[in-house]
């Protein structure tokens, strides 16, 4: 009887990377799926870890921009996932659409792994959260005022549709009626700047 005993070639390589090297996700969309794709057929398991990190986008303190964070979420390809020597497993995010007036936010996704037989061809790819739906609605407090000549008359303008991220510029102008400007009363032509406070 001949054993024969066959030696796994150390210069063969499962090479995987995500899906793309950016991905873009409008608020209003709600879930970004994130894959990660294979190519090399499998006589065994083979373990990738996805991670987060947070940048301008967060889901470890509030407000949260996305769920979930990741922490080396293990990815396990098998060799009964293959049919043509590729596959692919995906990760659902879901993105916050909230309220808040923010600017677009940023937050990466991270694939590592231990096992020297892999080639992490694209490792970390950015995600960009598009704000494409906050508003926010500014009035003056009343819809008209009276003032008693020789007297200051002080107008109130605010924010009241929702919290900011970041600050809006508005500009307050006045126009002459019956009152016209230089005469009866002095005009303004400002800029009133609101400032973001939840970040």
């Amino acid at each position: 009887t001949t054993t024969v005993t066959l030696f796994d070639d150390p210069n063969d390589v499962f090479t995987v990377e995500l899906n793309s090297v950016l991905y873009s996700v409008s608020e209003s969309d709600q879930s970004l799926e994130v894959c990660v794709v294979s190519s090399g057929f499998l006589e065994r398991d083979i373990t990738i870890f996805m991670s987060t990190i947070d940048q301008t986008a967060t889901s470890l303190t509030e407000p949260y921009d996305y769920s979930p964070s990741l922490m080396n979420k293990p990815l396990v390809f098998t060799p009964g996932q293959q049919s043509s020597g590729s596959s692919s497993i995906c990760s659902l995010f879901f993105v916050v659409n909230d309220t808040i007036l923010e600017n677009n936010e940023l937050f990466y996704v991270k694939l590592t792994s231990n096992d020297s037989a892999v080639d992490l061809v694209t490792d970390s790819a950015p995600v960009f959260i598009v704000e494409d739906s906050d508003v926010v609605e500014v009035a003056l407090t009343n819809l008209q005022y009276e003032a008693t000549e020789g007297m200051n008359q002080y107008v109130e303008v605010c924010a009241v549709s929702n919290l900011l991220e970041r600050d809006v510029v508005v500009t307050m102008t006045t126009m002459s009626g019956t009152a016209i400007d230089g005469e009866d009363f002095t005009g303004v032509d400002t800029h009133l700047t609101f400032v973001g406070n939840t970040g």
